[in-house]
Order: structure tokens, then C-alpha cells, then sequence
């Protein structure tokens, strides 16, 4: 477990010394007076040596309490999980990414039927069975089916490096160098299996596949962030999943609101847990926030939390009584760090995933 400080409104006094006030750790200071102190500490994000000053509106006329409570919201030392990648996790989002670039190219160069134009017959209905085996698999392991899914979806690496291969001209100007891009697919792919089957792997082997996943997943988001007017300049969620199966993954989006989620809404009581995972790139190579939207009142409010390109946060939400309703909405806010612009007037992508939680059963 990592912790990092949450951001609050700047001051002359250190975060860190306030909030590791000695009085309060002896029990000489309350919790609600500790938080009234903190309320004159700064807004900080503690990373490494320094700090980022993000002021932030005025309190206004509230009562010492109601401040209180906000400050120690707002000022909480929050335990992040950092998350190693799996082989699998790393073999996933590689895949999820390359399926992006292949689709953006052939679609610009062969037109939106591609598939069956540059496609063998054999391979695409390899696909379509795919896609109909993981819908019933899905229904076996309590998740909700994609219902949107391509047929790409369904491709595997080897022939994800197949297409790069024989439309390489293409694709160059991502990866530069042939033999070298892929030599590196050829040998993430002689582990495949292994990964499929969740057979384990030394310890330099799976360094060796999530460092070579990564260098080819960068060099795609970068070329993809790159091709529109805003890509270069915002992070984006790269990768986001809950524990009913519902995702989004593959290069980043320029769209600042995303859902993610299903034709059926899964359906929680109070009590029930459910976990996030995220990753996020900034092509700036800024570090990040993740955080809930300022105004809106989400389903799962949590603390803050900084990270950076190529982390993975884990976080958890426990469904409560007070969550109940036909449409419960938890929100995930991406903030790049020291910059006054974003891609919206507060922030640089938002995601949505939504809930149908019903009243505790009797």
C-alpha cells in the first residue's frame, strides 16, 4: 500500500507537518479540531520533493463543524493500491490497443468494411466464434456479456501482427523499425499460451513481457493521441474495468465524458462490493488525479488519488443503504497536474459507470 496526499487550498504551512500534527497523534487534538486546523494548511500534491499549488474555490460562511467535516474529506492521507500488472493484464491492454490502431489505419486506407476485404474468411469466422464461446462464458461467470463488441475484438496477437506485417507501410510511421516491432510481438507471443492458461511465469520473464507490452502499447497511444487536434495536450483513460466485467480499454479517447457500461445495468444490494481498476496516459508525461467530479453527487466519494502514466489503481466501493436507487451513477475524474488547461473547463476526462441498487433484501 502507497500513501499520497490529497490536495487542499494553499498556505504558508507545510501539509505534511499538519497533518502529522504530534498533538493529535498523542490525543491532545480531536479529529474535528485536527480538520479545522488543516483548513489553513494549502492545496498540495505531494510527489517526490515538491508540491503543485491547485487553489480551490472559498468555503464561504459555513459553520466550524461543517468546514471540519469537509477539510477532513478533503485533506485525508487516502491508501492507494498501485496494482503490478499481471502477464495477462499486460497481454490484454496490448491487445486492446493494437485492435485500435489496426481499426483507425484499415478504416482510413480500405474503408470501414476492411475485415472483409483484407480478411480471410477462415480467420473471421475463428472470430465470430470467439465472440459467441466469451457470451456464454460470460453468462457462467456472473458477467454481463458484451453487447456491442467488433469482431476485432475477438483477434488474438498473432494476427494482430499478421495484419501489421503485410500492410507494414502503413503502420510505419508507429513503429519505425520492422524487424525489431516484430521480433517484439514474436516474443511476448511465444508466451501466450502460458498466459492463456494461466500457467506462472519467472519473474523475468513476466518483467520482460510487461516491459515489452509497454514500450509497444506507448508507442500506440502516443501515435493515436497524436492524430487528432487535442490528443497531444490531455491525458486519457487507457483503461478502466469494474468486477462485473464491464470495461474500457485500448488507445485513449478524445470524448471528455465516457460510459462505461452495459445494456443491462448490474443490478447491487447495500452490502455488495465492487471493484475499479484505471489506468491513464498524459502524453505530457504529467503525473495525474483521479477523483470524484466536483457538484455532482456520486454514488462512491472517494479521496483523491495521484498517480502516473502506466500505473494501475485499484480502488473498492462498498454499496450502501443511502446508494439505493434505479440509477446510481459513480464517476471517475482524470486531472492532469501543474497545468491551468484542460480538455473541459475543470478537467480532462470523465467515466461513468452505472448501477441499478435496489433496497436490501428482506
Amino acid at each position: 500500500m502507497e500513501s499520497r496526499l490529497v490536495p487542499c487550498d494553499a498556505d504558508q504551512i507545510r501539509v505534511e507537518d499538519a497533518v502529522h500534527d504530534p498533538r493529535r497523534q498523542a490525543g491532545e487534538l480531536s479529529d474535528v479540531a485536527h480538520a479545522g486546523a488543516l483548513l489553513s494548511v494549502g492545496e498540495h500534491l505531494l510527489h517526490g520533493l515538491g508540491g503543485v499549488r491547485h487553489p480551490r474555490p472559498s468555503l464561504g460562511p459555513l459553520s466550524v463543524r461543517t468546514r471540519a467535516a469537509r477539510a477532513a474529506r478533503a485533506f485525508a492521507i487516502y491508501p492507494v493500491r498501485m496494482v503490478q500488472n499481471s502477464p495477462a493484464d499486460s497481454l490484454h491492454v496490448l491487445e486492446a490497443a493494437l485492435r485500435q490502431l489496426v481499426d483507425l489505419k484499415l478504416s482510413a486506407s480500405v474503408g470501414q468494411d476492411w475485415i472483409s476485404r483484407v480478411v480471410a474468411d477462415t480467420r473471421v469466422q475463428r472470430w465470430q466464434s470467439r465472440m459467441d464461446d466469451e457470451k456464454n462464458r460470460a453468462r457462467g461467470k456472473g458477467q454481463i456479456p458484451k453487447q456491442d463488441g467488433r469482431l476485432l475484438d475477438y483477434s488474438e496477437l498473432f494476427e494482430l501482427r499478421d495484419l501489421l506485417h503485410k500492410r507494414w507501410d502503413e503502420f510505419a510511421p508507429v513503429f519505425g523499425n520492422k524487424s525489431r516491432t516484430l521480433a517484439l510481438l514474436d516474443e511476448i507471443e511465444s508466451y501466450r499460451n502460458d498466459i492463456a492458461h494461466s500457467r506462472p511465469l519467472q519473474p523475468f520473464q513476466a518483467q520482460l513481457v510487461a516491459g515489452v507490452a509497454g514500450l509497444i502499447r506507448n508507442k500506440v497511444v502516443l501515435a493515436l493521441s497524436s492524430s487528432d487536434a487535442t490528443g497531444s495536450h490531455y491525458p486519457s483513460f487507457t483503461f478502466a474495468r469494474d468486477s462485473f466485467g464491464q470495461e474500457l480499454a485500448g488507445a485513449p479517447s478524445d470524448e471528455p465524458y465516457i460510459i462505461v457500461s452495459s445494456s443491462v445495468k448490474p443490478l447491487l444490494y447495500p452490502g455488495v462490493d465492487v471493484g475499479f481498476e484505471f489506468e491513464a496516459v498524459d502524453p505530457q508525461g504529467r503525473d495525474m488525479t483521479l477523483a470524484p467530479p466536483l457538484g455532482l453527487q456520486p454514488a462512491f466519494d472517494f479521496a483523491a488519488v495521484s498517480f502516473r502514466s502506466g500505473e494501475r489503481v485499484a480502488l473498492h466501493w462498498t454499496v450502501e443503504d443511502k446508494n439505493v436507487a434505479q440509477s446510481a451513477y459513480v464517476y471517475f475524474q482524470l486531472t492532469a497536474h501543474g497545468t491551468p488547461y484542460h480538455r473541459t473547463s475543470v478537467s480532462d476526462q470523465r467515466l461513468t459507470f452505472i448501477y441499478r441498487v435496489d433496497p436490501p433484501l428482506a
